[in-house]
């Protein structure tokens, strides 16, 4: 899709171990705590 720019948020500590342990990397995909931190950033 053009213009659409993908972020993540809530990732679980499982979750975030695992990527690490397994070599994922979002390095360039905004990750943020909770929903409320990205509209607050978006809405900047």
């Amino acid at each position: 899709m053009l213009g659409v720019s993908p972020l993540v948020t809530g990732i679980r500590t499982e979750l975030s171990k695992s990527f690490a342990e397994s070599g994922v990397r979002l390095d360039e995909i905004p990750i943020y705590a909770n929903l409320k931190q990205a509209i607050e950033h978006l809405s900047h």
